[in-house]
């Protein structure tokens, strides 16, 4: 309840100001579900549920499996519909309490903070439509052309009802994707241009720019969790070296997903710690040309006050030669290679120990 209080005052806030443009369809559902008194997961999960229940129980109903039989597919497809669905939402949340917790790093005034926010956590409506009939178009036109689309959905189906709905549910999956997708790309270039257009640089105040990394690793993770629920449905992939090979291609376009947004903040980090190591060097510089001059001359006396001052100047250079310039905290980076690695890894090594065992 809380939360769809602050969420409407929220809103209430951005219609103070003109915004650039209108809400896409899912903002609009997200926006439903806030209002809701349940918690938000429990609506998607709902929608999951009533998805498999329609899907199984018309198969039930028509004879075509016996009560009580469900293929895992049938649970796949909802489920991957209520987990876009569920993500953007979450991750529309989760950018936002970042770009708060970014605040006191922003060059922004309150209305452009405002802006910023809207375009973080809003889709435009029209261009989220074009990328799911995008991808719909980009599937079927795959399909057509393969013939593998309607081989699947038939052994999915086995009857007309049946096979209807498993059809309306595929296409509601692209289209839903679609959305997920835009929505990555356009939340990601948002983030870039915060960090590179409004932020500002401290290297020892770094904690409000790892604000964002979560948010990117987690885009990266559900990309993943997408890939590797389809082969758990399909483990005869991974005895196929070119559906490995698009697995980790897939990985690889995640850890872009993940990195790709932040390297602009990474770019100036490295500039600002640069230049602030050139200014130690150039003070160094001075400190021993002045003790040069001192020796030079017979001046003994003060060399002990330049040697303190060379050794606070040192310890500078060596604070600052220890920070980090990925804007990221290093067990995030660990978490997320280990996410997509880990059950390629495992199923690497189950299928060995199969060829093993069966030889």
């Amino acid at each position: 309840m809380a939360q769809a209080e602050s969420d409407e005052k929220r809103r209430s806030k951005s219609r103070s100001h003109p915004q650039p443009y209108s809400p896409s369809w899912v903002n609009h559902l997200t926006a439903w579900v806030d209002r809701r008194s349940w918690p938000s997961w429990s609506w998607y999960l709902g929608l999951w549920l009533i998805l498999v229940i329609v899907l199984v129980a018309a198969l039930w109903i028509e004879g075509v499996h016996p009560v009580g039989k469900v293929f895992p597919a049938q649970l796949f497809m909802p489920a991957m519909i209520a987990l876009f669905l569920a993500m953007i939402h979450f991750l529309d949340n989760r950018a936002e309490a970042a770009l708060t917790t970014l605040r006191p790093a922003l060059k922004a005034t309150e209305e452009e903070y405002d802006q910023l926010r809207y375009q973080l956590t809003t889709l435009p409506a029209w261009p989220t439509i074009l990328a799911s009939l995008a991808t719909m178009a980009a599937i079927y036109l795959i399909g057509f052309l393969t013939g593998e689309t309607d081989s699947a959905l038939e052994a999915l189906a086995g009857s007309p009802i049946a096979a209807t709905l498993v059809w309306i549910v595929y296409w509601i999956g692209w289209w839903v994707f679609g959305a997920f997708a835009y929505h990555s790309i356009h939340q990601l270039r948002q983030i870039d241009y915060i960090y590179s257009r409004h932020t500002r640089i401290c290297l020892f105040a770094m904690s409000p720019l790892y604000a964002f990394s979560p948010v990117t690793a987690l885009t990266a993770v559900t990309l993943a969790i997408a890939t590797y629920g389809w082969t758990a449905l399909n483990p005869d992939n991974l005895t196929n070296p070119v559906s490995i090979a698009l697995i980790l291609l897939i990985n690889g376009l995640a850890l872009v997903v993940f990195a790709w947004p932040l390297l602009g903040t990474r770019r100036m980090l490295a500039k600002e710690k640069a230049q602030r190591l050139d200014q130690v060097s150039l003070r160094l510089e001075g400190v021993f040309s002045q003790m040069h001059e001192r020796i030079d001359r017979g001046e003994i006396e003060g060399l002990e006050d330049l040697t303190k001052v060379m050794s606070v100047l040192e310890t500078e250079r060596d604070t600052l030669e220890a920070i980090s310039t990925w804007p990221w905290q290093p067990e995030t980076l660990r978490y997320l290679v280990t996410a997509l690695l880990l059950p390629l890894l495992l199923w690497i090594i189950q299928y060995v120990v199969q060829l093993v065992v069966g030889s």
